[in-house]
């Protein structure tokens, strides 16, 4: 017959793989230092979305569409997706305006990806359209190619087009560790999120 101590180290072994196995469900890691600059360090990857097909097109207000390939070259690719009719990413637009400006002149393309035509875009972002890199996906093709479930979200891509970062919705806490180490890669300085005049923090619609 097993000992009692025997039982109990058994179960606190499965307690423990339990809550360990939970630490780590929604959080991607990488080995590669170019990527982390810290073999092994986790990165923020909250929610389902996933690495888009090299080959996903961008459309810009005005412009050709591109490739997610042709978009990064060497630089990153921060993403802040919304939808116009959901007053949740009207609310997105002040604080990732201010986002935006900070990585203004770093090596990382900060843009809009808006789920709608061009003339609702622009109706919707109003200066904001042109002052910022601004897609428009109407038939949501980009949407769905990252896996976004819900808006508003922000995507950090690499330059290898491996999603580094993503979260939904404004949890200033999952915007900032995605912004940190965004500002990190860059060598740059970090945006204060949440901002003073911020909106409280809100799930995706």
């Amino acid at each position: 017959m097993q000992s009692w101590a025997g039982v109990w180290a058994g179960v606190w072994a499965g307690v423990w793989a339990g809550v360990w196995a939970g630490v780590w469900v929604g959080v991607s890691t990488t080995s590669d230092d170019a990527h982390t600059g810290r073999a092994g360090v986790p990165l923020p990857s909250i929610g389902v979305a996933t690495n888009p097909s090299p080959d996903l097109l961008l459309t810009p207000l005005g412009g050709k569409p591109l490739t997610v390939r042709e978009q990064l070259t060497t630089f990153h690719l921060f993403l802040v997706a919304v939808e116009p009719n959901e007053p949740e990413s009207r609310a997105i637009l002040k604080p990732a305006t201010r986002i935006f400006d900070c990585f203004d002149e770093a090596d990382v393309r900060m843009a809009w990806l808006v789920a709608s035509d061009e003339t609702t875009a622009r109706k919707f972002l109003g200066p904001l359209a042109d002052r910022f890199l601004t897609f428009i996906d109407a038939d949501r093709s980009v949407v769905r190619g990252f896996a976004l479930g819900a808006l508003p979200a922000a995507v950090h891509l690499l330059p290898d087009g491996t999603l580094a970062g993503h979260t939904a919705g404004w949890q200033p806490d999952e915007w900032r560790t995605i912004t940190d180490e965004l500002a990190r890669m860059m060598s740059w300085t970090a945006p204060a999120v949440p901002g003073p005049k911020d909106p409280a923090a809100f799930s995706p619609a």
